[in-house]
């Protein structure tokens, strides 16, 4: 059977706009003596607020229209401390509610003190009894129904999480067992329905017919036993949406294949090509109209629910991405990628298209990143890692800031690292771009590459000075009139390299002037050094004889020296030739065409930021900041983080305001507030169009604030006001740390 959606979100907030909420006394049993007490003050520091909006929310979720909803004109709800959780009693329109203080201590205890715990499960909680405030509850339903439609509200709400469903149980076990399966009903199986409200009114006492689960039969047209029976199946089938593209190389022609991993057929497919066009077969395949990215999404439906997929499907540019390859990958490539949760591990190619993998980012992230090698033979021979991001979408990685990542030279098969992703507005489906170039000789002399030798002692004869000790010659020698004395060598500006062996090569005579206690050093200015090896009591058995030495510490540096501190005697010092090995590697300035290594492309998606830190001072969202002094990003007091926003200087009568406009879905807005001022007279307030939805002053440090919004765009200022006279404390307010839930 089919079912008509009622009316949208933006139709049912207008029908809202006139429910009055009911009168509120709070009462405080424990009069702050107890630990839930004093959290609950803390956590909810305007009960009486709290208690009306919940009724807002709470009716929303069971009627069309607020004329729909019973009468309450009076709700007295109170804390106390007893060995219970929450009760609700009383006749219309006057409800009372009694919460357990000490529920909410143990809450606090179980969580580890975590205020945010706390709030979340008192919230869900209030909702539950507020539930039951405004419920049809005639025609003899049972208990079961009567509670499991309260934990329904609550799920829908948000306030119970979805890692609590299980399966198993029968539908009348009430509370989460049959709010789970109510919600399922709701959201899964009979979508655009409102079964929730639809099965509120099977209670309406207005109606004679005794209440029974045959009602469920009676609104949709399924008994109730076949629905928990597929619920149980969607409860052990998981679905995960994917597929497959492949795109002709020429005529813009694209074939699609479904990927999905699902137990239960599927019954419905939905293609939307990304250019308005759209497909209900299984496999299809289409034909664009121009040369561009498309963001293309499937959702497939089973009677256990529904996923989608979405990934950018490049179509033949006229403009191809810029080329980019190894030459050689046979001895180093790329063999896995880590990129926050996305892994992939490959055997090995000059280029690797993973475009059909799409790596998942966060706007204002810290993406962990770790790439490990693959190599032949018993050693790694260097290389270096870069990652780049097209965030312009040109299809090149030589703009700005699009290396993302760079290793530098590393003689370790592996590399960690992260990602600082920037403040994104919308989202973002671009090429992410990872390249590892490897080493192109193993075990060369690197001196070779050229460079400019210097000795401690500048005295030595024609023809057999410093130079002649990196030559690569064993018939020429270096002298110098000292029985010790260092020479070393500078590769030329910019280079470092790694030193894995070197050698020193004996002169043509004179044993007695050979070195015999060494070490050889490191530096990358000449002026600080590190001691990579040390050798002492060597003795050279013959003339021209070469001794090989393994060095250590393989750390990339410019200077090497060999610090000669004992010859075998003599007053003059002398040997042939001094060889250092090691990788020879050249940095790569482009973004990944070398001689060896891999290139490999994938697909990125960066979705826009749903929380605001300040960490990129007011550019995340469009900000306006407006009153008699403007608000500003500061380095003090940051709840996390560096940075939180922070109300402008002013003076009596005057205040500062920021606001933002966003496009929000049916969620909470939840942010953290301090605030430092004359209590009661000088306070921070927060409006949603123009409504006050809450109030904060006094001398108060940190705490979470969450707001219910419904979906739509929205308006919200908060703004820092003084009164006519007295200031007190730091006499300002600080927000952070805002999550916004955006569309």
């Amino acid at each position: 059977m089919g079912f008509i959606v009622l009316c949208s979100p933006s139709i049912l907030y207008s029908q809202w706009e006139n429910f009055v909420p009911p009168n509120v006394e709070f009462i405080d049993h424990d009069l702050g003596s107890t630990i839930g007490s004093q959290l609950h003050h803390d956590l909810i520091p305007d009960p009486e607020t709290f208690i009306r909006d919940g009724c807002f929310e709470v009716c929303k979720v069971l009627y069309d229209r607020y004329e729909d909803a019973p009468v309450v004109t009076d709700v007295t709800y109170y804390i106390e401390d007893y060995d219970g959780i929450a009760v609700t009693w009383g006749p219309r329109p006057h409800v009372y509610v009694r919460y357990s203080t000490r529920w909410i201590q143990r809450v606090w205890q179980n969580s580890g003190g975590d205020n945010d715990a706390v709030l979340y499960e008192t919230t869900g909680v209030l909702y539950h009894e507020l539930t039951h405030g405004y419920q049809q509850n005639g025609n003899n339903i049972p208990s079961h129904a009567v509670e499991g439609l309260a934990d329904a509200v609550r799920i829908a709400l948000g306030y119970v999480p979805y890692a609590n469903r299980r399966s198993g149980g029968s539908y009348t076990n009430s509370y989460q067992r049959t709010g789970f399966f109510l919600d399922w009903l709701d959201q899964e199986r009979f979508p655009g329905y409102n079964f929730l409200r639809r099965f509120n009114q099977t209670a309406n006492p207005q109606t004679s017919r005794p209440w029974s689960w045959e009602v469920v039969a009676a609104m949709t047209g399924v008994d109730v036993d076949t629905l928990w029976a597929e619920y149980q199946e969607f409860l052990s089938s998981p679905l995960a949406a994917s597929f497959a593209f492949i795109s002709h190389d020429t005529d813009r022609i694209v074939d699609f294949e479904d990927k999905s991993i699902n137990v239960i057929p599927v019954a419905r497919w939905h293609w939307d090509f990304g250019d308005g066009a759209v497909s209900t077969q299984p496999n299809p395949q289409h034909v664009y109209a121009q040369d561009r990215d498309y963001l293309v999404t499937l959702t497939v439906t089973t009677v256990a629910g529904s996923d989608r997929k979405t990934h950018l499907v490049p179509v033949p540019h006229s403009i191809p991405y810029c080329q980019s390859q190894s030459q050689d990958c046979t001895g180093e490539w790329i063999a896995e990628a880590v990129i926050g949760d996305m892994t992939n591990t490959s055997a090995g190619s000059n280029y690797s298209d993973y475009t059909g993998v799409t790596v998942e980012l966060q706007s204002q992230e810290i993406c962990p990143i770790s790439l490990i090698a693959g190599f032949t033979g018993r050693t790694f021979r260097g290389g270096q890692y870069r990652i780049w991001i097209d965030y312009d979408g040109d299809r090149t990685f030589n703009d700005g800031e699009e290396l993302v990542f760079d290793s530098g030279y590393t003689n370790q098969p592996f590399v960690t690292g992260q990602i600082a992703v920037p403040p994104v507005l919308q989202d973002v489906w671009t090429r992410m771009r990872v390249s590892m170039k490897g080493s192109d000789l193993e075990a060369a002399n690197l001196t070779d590459l050229g460079g400019a030798a210097t000795a401690q002692y500048e005295d030595s004869p024609q023809n057999q000075d410093k130079e002649k000790a990196f030559d690569n010659s064993d018939y020429t020698k270096y002298l110098t009139f000292h029985d010790h004395g260092w020479i070393q060598f500078r590769f030329g500006e910019g280079e470092q390299y790694p030193i894995s062996s070197y050698s020193v090569t004996s002169a043509n005579d004179y044993p007695q002037r050979d070195p015999r206690d060494w070490q050889l050093m490191g530096s990358n200015n000449g002026s600080n050094w590190v001691t990579l090896d040390t050798q002492s009591n060597q003795s050279f058995s013959k003339r021209f004889e070469t001794r090989n030495y393994i060095c250590p510490d393989q750390t990339p540096y410019r200077y090497f020296r060999l610090n000669i501190t004992r010859n075998n005697g003599a007053n003059k010092t002398q040997f042939s030739e001094i060889r250092l090995f090691g990788s020879m590697f050249l940095p790569q300035p482009g973004y990944g065409d070398f001689g060896s290594g891999e290139v490999e492309d994938y697909t990125i998606h960066i979705t826009k930021s749903a929380i605001e830190s300040f960490e990129y001072g007011f550019e995340t969202l469009p900000w306006e900041s407006s009153g008699d002094a403007s608000w500003e990003v500061t380095s003090a007091q940051a709840h996390t983080g560096t940075r939180c926003a922070k109300a402008g200087t002013i003076n009596d009568g005057e205040l500062s305001v920021l606001s933002v406009t966003v496009d929000c879905t049916g969620a909470d807005l939840s942010f953290w507030v301090k605030v430092s001022s004359e209590s009661g007279c000088d306070a921070l307030v927060l409006e949603i169009d123009g409504v006050r939805a809450g109030a904060w002053s006094g001398n108060r440090d940190w705490m979470f604030v969450s707001v219910p919004l419904v979906a739509g765009n929205h308006r919200l200022e908060w703004s820092y006001s003084k009164d006519s006279s007295v200031s007190d404390g730091e006499d300002t307010a600080w927000i952070d740390d805002i999550t916004f839930p955006i569309r």
